[in-house]
């Protein structure tokens, strides 16, 4: 089972989802961009998203700062948190920039909304599980790229669904998460996708 989670833990592990995100916005809509912008963007995204974090928990790890990257203490997880929040802003206004793909801009913001909500319930003492926020985010971004470009993404949004409950089930085995704290992080992150839905969809309705 250890195993298990360990490897649900990696594939799932926050700095996969921007580019979760965008792979899943290419792949499922039709985007008019040169294709020397998106190579761009991959390149910076990519970046950004992985290689810098990747680095960096290479040298905090070194320093006997974390122990492993998949189970951060309590004390050190609003700075990872900080950090995470920060990565997110800077593809939002820097790379997915509202103008040029505007839907991964929203995607990116929508989950830095959530991760600061994850940060401000630790202030209260409850610690929310960011990999299943995040999970629940992607979820919900992929309902609403369903429901905004009418297509029928079931398959997709059911296999969203399943592995929740896998990322859900690893993070309570590794760490002292408990079903209602992966529930509600889950809940933080799909809503936050959904009102993304409701603000475009009052938008085009002002239009």
């Amino acid at each position: 089972m250890k195993y298990f989670a360990t490897v649900v833990s990696f594939l799932f592990h926050p700095v996969w989802f921007p580019a979760y995100g965008s792979i899943i916005f290419f792949l499922t809509t039709s985007i008019y961009q040169p294709a020397d912008e998106i190579k761009s963007m991959w390149t910076m995204l990519v970046s950004v998203s992985l290689v810098a974090p990747t680095l960096v928990y290479a040298i905090i790890y070194m320093f006997n700062w974390i122990k492993s990257p998949f189970k951060i203490e309590n004390e050190n997880r609003k700075w990872m948190l900080y950090g995470y929040i920060s990565i997110l802003l800077v593809i939002a206004l820097k790379i997915t920039t509202l103008d040029s793909f505007p839907m991964l801009y929203f995607y990116m913001m929508q989950l830095s909304i959530s991760c600061f909500l994850v940060v401000l319930l630790h202030f209260f003492k409850f610690i929310i599980s960011i990999f299943t926020t995040l999970i629940g985010g992607i979820t919900g971004f992929t309902v609403f790229l369903s429901i905004f470009y009418q297509m029928d993404l079931t398959y997709l949004i059911i296999l969203w669904v399943i592995i929740s409950g896998f990322v859900a089930s690893s993070r309570m085995y590794l760490t002292a998460q408990t079903l209602l704290s992966s529930l509600i992080g889950w809940l933080i992150g799909f809503t936050s996708q959904m009102m993304l839905f409701l603000l475009l969809n009052n938008v085009h309705h002002i239009d």
